[in-house]
């Protein structure tokens, strides 16, 4: 039987978890930026204008922004 290296199984170990890491850190920066955009669009195009709200809440479980005035709902939107 012939006796492996064993600094070669560890170098694929390494390989195989800086690979993963890669692929996890990219689908988590993926799914941040998409949070990002879908804030700034509740903010920026839907809650913002003339009507004069004071604030936003996005609910991201039922993707609906609402737009508050002096505390309470006034306006909510579903987004897509």
């Amino acid at each position: 039987m012939k006796n492996r290296n064993p600094w070669k199984v560890v170098a694929i170990i390494f390989i195989i978890l800086f690979v993963l890491s890669a692929a996890l850190l990219t689908l988590w920066w993926s799914a941040g930026a998409k949070y990002i955009k879908d804030e700034n669009t509740c903010a920026y195009n839907i809650c913002s204008g003339s009507e004069g709200y004071d604030s936003y809440q996005l609910d991201y479980t039922n993707n609906v922004c609402y737009c508050y005035k002096n505390g309470e709902i006034a306006y909510q939107e579903f987004m897509s």
